[in-house]
């Protein structure tokens, strides 16, 4: 399950003449919050807002919880756009992850369910420049979701339709820089149709890689002292 909450705890380490920070727990971004849209109305999500024909509910299937965001729901044509503002740390490397997927309903179904993704500068989703990192994209391919394109605004996929009344899932990761202390997740469908067919996102999470070559400088500080302390 993923967490879409961050908590973190730091100590500080004085080594001569350097300050070295250490860090333990899950990181991710402080305000982000219900990534797998547990908390919702069914219209509206808690910490998100969203325009167009999109629904939070159970009906169709999820990868946290029970619920997820069903987009172009009972055949409206595709155009909602959901969107979370977060705070961030300026010049961050942060790690992007989100589950989508195609519910088919009927078959053959050829329709392509497709989102482009966002992530941008400021506090709404149209401000500053676009933050993910073209070409950092991956996918597991569970559904059969490819990466459409791979930029600074890249689009996922999902095409396949395998499983009639089933609703499956591929996993998403991509990477972004902040710039700036407040950066708005946006992803907008721009599915090709809608009939007997819907696009559902889950479990979405922001996450900040873990210090690695930090803490390995601290623990190498921390057996000097205790090595200073014995021979004293």
């Amino acid at each position: 399950m993923k967490c879409s909450m961050y908590r973190f705890s730091s100590a500080a380490l004085w080594l001569p003449g350097v300050l070295v920070a250490l860090f333990t727990g899950s990181a991710t971004a402080a305000p982000f919050q219900n990534g797998s849209f547990e908390t919702n109305t069914g219209s509206a999500a808690a910490g998100w807002s969203n325009t167009g024909p999109i629904v939070f509910t159970s009906d169709e299937g999820a990868t946290d919880g029970t619920q997820s965001a069903i987009f172009n729901g009972a055949n409206q044509v595709p155009s909602a756009v959901v969107w979370q503002t977060f705070d961030t740390i300026p010049s961050q490397n942060y790690f992007l992850d989100f589950d989508f997927g195609k519910y088919a309903a009927g078959s053959p179904d050829t329709i392509i369910q497709q989102l482009q993704i966002e992530v941008r500068d400021g506090a709404s989703p149209s401000s500053g420049g676009q933050l993910i990192v073209a070409g950092s994209g991956t996918t597991n391919g569970a559904s059969g979701g490819t990466i459409f394109s791979n930029t600074s605004t890249p689009q996922v996929r999902d095409s396949s339709g395998a499983v009639i009344n089933s609703l499956q899932f591929s996993h998403f990761t991509f990477q972004f820089i902040a710039t700036s202390g407040t950066s708005t997740l946006v992803f907008r469908d721009q599915a090709d149709g809608t009939v007997n067919t819907d696009g559902a996102l889950d479990s979405v999470a922001v996450t900040v890689p873990e210090p690695a070559s930090l803490t390995a400088f601290a623990a190498a500080g921390l057996a000097l002292m205790r090595r200073r302390r014995h021979t004293e």
